[in-house]
């Protein structure tokens, strides 16, 4: 379908210029053969556009790092935000249990944690009476 488009244009865009010399030639304004117009060397055409083409990358370049800049700290600011907001609404509400209050650690995990304190304590006391490490 742009295809279609795209050479639509420039089929008008060739029928235009080729009318308006037509009207040039009939009104005797210009002759057959004579450029409205010249081009300068390739070579100096290639320089000028090497030219503009790093100073244009060079200016993309800095914009698209402030946008990153500036997106980063609009993201920083609003997390900063949201996270004392949130912060605030627990403290007031009494934390994420606030309704159901505190829950109790489990008799079963409490047992298992002395456990595993007393091992690390034996282990330690090992270790220094055979002087290990």
């Amino acid at each position: 379908m742009y295809l279609l488009i795209i050479f639509f244009i420039s089929l008008l865009g060739t029928v235009f210029m080729i009318g308006r010399k037509m009207v040039l030639l009939k009104r005797g304004h210009a002759e057959v053969g004579e450029p409205l117009f010249e081009l300068p060397p390739v070579h100096k055409v290639r320089n000028i556009l090497l030219e503009k083409t790093r100073a244009l990358g060079y200016a993309l370049l800095v914009i698209i790092i402030r946008i990153y800049v500036r997106a980063l700290n609009l993201i920083l600011y609003i997390y900063g935000h949201a996270k004392n907001a949130v912060r605030k609404f627990l403290e007031k509400n009494g934390g994420i249990n606030g309704a159901l209050g505190e829950k109790e650690v489990s008799k079963f995990l409490k047992k298992i944690s002395e456990y595993k304190q007393k091992i690390r304590n034996i282990k330690h006391r090992i270790k220094e009476e055979e002087r290990i490490e």
